[in-house]
């Protein structure tokens, strides 16, 4: 969202006071005044630029840490919203903000560094207002008479911030979607048109890996830069450092150690899994395109990877899952411990053979080999024999 001559212009108009600029008037009047006065202001543009410089590369090169605690449910409610998922939300914030609702510069405020006006004094946070960002805060209870008075509100609550700033990325995708033939008719506000971005493709497939850094491109420079921009050669590496971001955030979750929200959660990832029981067989390395989950083609890790990829939480990459790489996911969990919603793993055929979901109550819903997706009995003879004790909570 940022602009390199923006942020220098911004940057010379705070650091050039009232007091230099009556004296820069007052000597522009004489051929020394006038020599002083153009070094002077290349100079500052010169700071300007090298600290625009170094506060991006801070942004873009930090190894990457979990998003703060407190922020998750508010990208989780985002996602729902607008139908993007929430490790694509989070890493545009992590670029933009290291998720500092403080964040103040160039013009661009907040975790999502999302700009109130454009260089020529357009009032952008009033058009997204009117455009549909303002009947989005209405739904969630804001009350607001007026943009700028949503605005203030924006400053200084990072909710409304993160709201925003996934209004923004699909506002962006479905511009990008439009503009490479995806869709026929721009609609700026179509959450539908999310779902013909396959996200859990393999981070490798180049119309995926395009999609989403143009996106971003779009986010960070407008919609002309974003679309003709050599994404291989933008400023800072902007769509390249994001997409790493997103990557990273949907292999390992937003924390890194579970994602933190409520229960409904869980209850839709179970709802999910629910509508195959009886009706999708069992296929061995089934699940992992789109084609196959649209069937209900699935094995027992991609089933469980579905669960919740269906509510927006991704355990890894749906191409490569399998009971090895769940194993890792989340925090481990002691089995007396375990609650609805754990995953939980069998030595079956080998180590960490089989893995399902626990429900409670000693039942778990899983893909087996015999039956394809059921509901079975962890106390069964064959499954309390094989049932491991390993545990993880990928849910909080």
């Amino acid at each position: 969202m940022k602009n390199d001559k923006n942020s220098v212009i911004e940057f010379i108009k705070r650091k050039i006071n009232r007091k230099i600029r009556r004296w820069i008037l007052t000597t522009l009047f004489s051929s020394v005044g006038l020599a002083i006065t153009m070094i002077s202001i290349m100079v500052i543009a010169f700071f300007g630029a090298l600290n625009y410089e170094v506060k991006s590369e801070n942004n873009i090169n930090g190894s990457l840490s979990g998003v703060p605690t407190e922020y998750v449910e508010y990208f989780n409610e985002a996602s729902n919203i607008f139908n993007i998922p929430n490790w694509c939300l989070a890493a545009v914030a992590k670029q933009e903000s290291n998720f500092n609702p403080n964040a103040s510069f160039g013009g661009a405020y907040g975790i999502m560094q999302i700009q109130k006006v454009d260089f020529s004094g357009l009032d952008l946070w009033a058009s997204h207002i009117k455009g549909g960002l303002g009947a989005e805060y209405k739904k969630l209870e804001y009350e607001f008479s007026s943009a700028d008075e949503m605005w203030n509100i924006y400053l200084k609550e990072p909710r409304a911030q993160i709201i925003a700033g996934a209004y923004i990325v699909r506002y962006y995708a479905n511009y990008v979607l439009y503009k490479n033939g995806i869709v026929p008719n721009l609609n700026y506000n179509n959450s539908e048109n999310m779902n013909l971005i396959d996200w859990n493709s393999d981070e490798k497939d180049d119309e995926f890996r395009d999609t989403l850094r143009r996106i971003f491109a779009c986010y960070n420079g407008g919609p002309s830069y974003g679309m003709s921009v050599d994404l291989d050669n933008a400023q800072h590496n902007y769509p390249n450092k994001v997409f790493k971001y997103a990557m990273e955030f949907r292999d390992n979750g937003l924390t890194g150690s579970g994602t933190p929200v409520d229960n409904e959660t869980i209850e839709k990832a179970i709802e999910a899994g629910m509508k195959w029981v009886g009706k999708s067989p069992y296929v061995w390395g089934g699940g992992r395109t789109q084609a196959d989950v649209d069937a209900g083609r699935f094995d027992c890790s991609s089933f469980v990877h579905y669960m919740y990829a269906s509510v927006g939480i991704q355990l890894g990459d749906r191409a490569t899952v399998v009971t090895f790489s769940l194993v890792n996911m989340g925090q481990k969990i002691a089995a007396e411990e375990m609650q609805r919603g754990d995953i939980i793993f069998f030595d079956t055929y080998t180590i960490d053979g089989h893995v399902g979901v626990y429900l409670g109550n000693g039942k778990f819903i899983h893909d087996g080999p015999t039956n394809g997706v059921e509901i079975t009995d962890i106390n069964l003879p064959y499954w309390q024999q094989t049932f491991n004790g390993k545990v993880r909570r990928v849910v909080n």
